[in-house]
């Protein structure tokens, strides 16, 4: 109580606390048997009074994927689906135009694998991309072939980082799934309750899956990767190696 430890004793399943006049700050911390593989519902102590102001912490294990949580008006909400939703969309009218050169479910498996990390990481490798696509129906002009060539190899060093940290933290961490609300992260979850029971939100709970069903899938599309951008480096370097690479071939014929 008060960040102060106080003598109390449980029985028959119940906890009696000290309760004084003002306002006093219990933590009580206890660990519970899940119900099932999966439980949704969170283990929540059950009191003999009405409480106000109610605060109910969560800390999910290192291994486990949280796709959603319930009460999102008084907890954690995942922001994922609606961005994950938009770079579908995006991905689809890419594919839909054939932008680079490439189709739809192409487009969907490069976007998705990548939805999870910052904008940034996926709008640079989509952006060279294009541009190789460009470089293989626009042949380079004598005088620019060599800058255009430079300018290739440095984007292209630049996705290729871009996108093995992709992969490097899509097999080796859990995906942020961006948890926000009442100062909830991935690591903590956080519930606020004006009045306990709460008939308007009910109990918090959550679903969540192993970290290891995120992992596979990474494994399976750092696959694909590998081979679209190899494929796709080829692709730009046989349009710039069409006269030479790094040679100003300029000289007129005698």
């Amino acid at each position: 109580m008060n960040d102060r430890p106080v003598a109390s004793s449980l029985v028959n399943g119940q906890l009696a606390l000290p309760i004084a006049l003002g306002e006093h700050r219990y933590l009580v911390e206890f660990s519970s048997e899940p119900q099932g593989k999966r439980p949704s519902e969170l283990s929540v102590p059950q009191f003999s009074l009405p409480l106000t102001n109610l605060t109910i912490t969560y800390y999910p294990p290192a291994e486990n994927w949280i796709l959603s949580t319930s009460s999102a008006d008084n907890g954690p909400i995942v922001l994922f689906w609606p961005k994950l939703f938009a770079i579908i969309l995006f991905a689809i009218g890419l594919g839909t135009y054939r932008v680079a050169a490439t189709g739809i479910v192409a487009w969907l498996l490069f976007a998705v694998g990548l939805s999870t990390l910052e904008i940034s990481n996926l709008v640079f490798p989509a952006a060279w991309l294009i541009f190789n696509a460009w470089l293989s129906k626009n042949p380079a002009p004598p005088r620019f072939r060599i800058l255009l060539q430079l300018t290739w190899i440095l984007l292209t060093i630049v996705a290729f980082v871009l996108l093995v940290d992709a992969i490097r933290q899509g097999l080796l961490f859990a995906p942020q799934m961006q948890l926000v609300g009442n100062g909830s992260s991935s690591n903590m979850l956080n519930w606020y309750f004006t009045n306990w029971p709460s008939s308007q939100f009910g109990q918090p709970s959550l679903m969540n899956i192993s970290v290891w069903w995120w992992r596979g899938l990474m494994l399976l599309w750092s696959l694909w990767l590998t081979l679209f951008i190899l494929a796709r480096v080829r692709l730009g370097y046989q349009a710039l190696a069409r006269d030479g690479f790094l040679k100003n071939n300029t000289a007129g014929k005698v």
